[in-house]
């Protein structure tokens, strides 16, 4: 009977004795683990503690998401309210970060969090909101290491809107920049997969025109009639944006001129020139008093397949002393006052919902396409056959109009067009003389006359 006590004794002892070990194995796991997370964090050279404590909130957060998704494979359409409700606190606390204390890092944990909402409320509004959040960090510091990153998530997010032109630039921009083999190969895969998609996309469009064109064929022949133009239509295809609108006025000049009233006018009038020669299809971005974004602007030209793009604005100076007509087609330049002009036409981004990008990286990583497709070349042909033809027709009215020349600069609404596309600054709206003549209809006569004859030059040039 002893000997038993004594062997069940020394089993319970033993069996002790392997716990304490098995607890002290998975607790110097769970530290190394922990030190592990530390190391590969994504907030790197910061010690604020905020932004620390939001980073492990957000992670905590990350973990009980994915143990819930888990659980709930089976219905996946199940939402966890309260973790719908924390990544929102997350957003409001990072944003408040940003703003308040000035931390980059606080735009981060934003653009996490909405995002993160955007995918499981499937929401394009949050998406567009975590793409602000996002493009703020990566307009802050575009080369550090977090916003390389950043921009994997950037293209995952307008992927999901259907934005694949800015997603290969996102993706364009992270290979030119960074030096880190995992992300290259991440991007590389991601462009791959956009690819694909675009694709898919194409080979449906091709599916669907076909069945429209079968349906063309069984209709009457006043059916097809009516049809005809929306489907063998080879008109020369421009797109007129006139700049601005809505709640962006944009420049100011004398006597209540207002450059967003004055450009749709000249657009108008340029559309009725090109009408009457019967040979051109002539959309404009818009025909009143509306705000359209930059990004839709182009968007809407490469929708309609349109042959070129031309965005009509008027100028402003600091002193209101400039004076003259110039135009521009898209590039980099190192000119302080092309910079400046770039900068001011560029504020409209502040009435949209999407935040800056990057500029200067940005614009450099999607003029490799650019320059590839030659379409710089052919833009510096349109601009300068619509300059001149502007040039011309203001002298009769205007004799010292100012020829301030074709230049290049970065201006972000003829980003993304795919074909060519120049900006052209109406004079200066706040200069006393060249704004008396753009009040003028006459004057305005002769502008829109002028840019048509460009267009018809240019148009002409491109038969032969």
């Amino acid at each position: 009977m002893r000997d038993y006590t004594e062997e069940k004794s020394c089993y319970t002892k033993s069996f002790f004795l392997r716990k304490v070990f098995y607890a002290f194995i998975l607790v110097t796991l769970f530290c190394l683990t922990d030190k592990s997370a530390a190391e590969t964090s994504l907030i790197e050279g910061t010690d604020n503690k905020l932004t620390v404590s939001l980073e492990k909130k957000f992670s905590e957060l990350e973990s009980r998401r994915m143990i819930f998704e888990r659980q709930n494979q089976k219905s996946s359409s199940l939402i966890d309210s309260s973790l719908i409700s924390e990544y929102r606190r997350i957003a409001e606390e990072a944003i408040l970060l940003a703003a308040t204390e000035n931390e980059p890092l606080g735009w981060l944990f934003a653009g996490r969090a909405l995002g993160r909402l955007s995918h499981i409320l499937n929401e394009p509004i949050m998406r567009q909101k975590a793409i602000k959040a996002y493009e703020s960090f990566v307009s802050n510091d575009p080369n550090s290491t977090n916003s390389l990153r950043v921009l994997l998530d950037l293209a995952d997010l307008y992927v999901a809107n259907d934005d694949f032109n800015t997603a290969h630039q996102r993706l364009t921009s992270l290979l030119l920049k960074s030096e880190s083999e995992s992300l290259i190969e991440e991007a590389q895969d991601r462009l791959v997969l956009i690819e694909e998609k675009r694709s898919k996309i194409t080979q449906k469009r091709r599916v669907l025109k076909t069945i429209d064109e079968k349906s063309f064929r069984l209709k009457p022949s006043s059916e097809q009639n009516s049809d005809i133009s929306g489907i063998s239509d080879t008109r020369f295809r421009i797109v007129i944006d006139p700049g601005h609108g809505g709640r962006d006025v944009g420049a100011k000049g004398a006597h209540g001129l207002r450059e967003k009233d004055t450009v749709v006018d000249i657009a108008l009038l340029v559309r009725d020139e090109l009408r009457q020669l019967g040979n051109y299809d002539v959309h404009l971005t818009r025909d009143n008093d509306t705000f359209i974004s930059l990004n839709e602007r182009t968007r809407e030209a490469n929708n309609r397949k349109a042959d070129i793009f031309i965005s009509l604005h008027c100028n402003a100076s600091k002193n209101g002393n400039a004076s003259g007509l110039e135009t521009y087609y898209l590039d980099t330049t190192e000119n302080p006052s092309t910079q400046a002009i770039a900068a001011r036409e560029n504020q409209s981004l502040a009435f949209e919902d999407v935040a800056p990008l990057g500029m200067d990286d940005d614009i450099r990583a999607m003029l490799g396409d650019l320059h590839l497709q030659g379409r710089v070349s052919e833009s510096v042909e349109l601009a300068e056959a619509v300059h001149g033809a502007i040039i011309g027709e203001g002298r009769l009215h205007y004799p010292s109009l100012t020829d301030l020349g074709v230049r290049k600069a970065p201006f972000v609404v003829l980003i993304g067009a795919q074909m060519p596309s120049i900006l052209v600054e109406l004079l200066f709206i706040d200069n006393p003389r060249d704004s008396n003549k753009l009040g003028s209809k006459v004057f305005r006569e002769a502008l829109a006359r002028g840019i048509a004859k460009g267009i018809v030059k240019y148009a002409e040039a491109q038969k032969s």
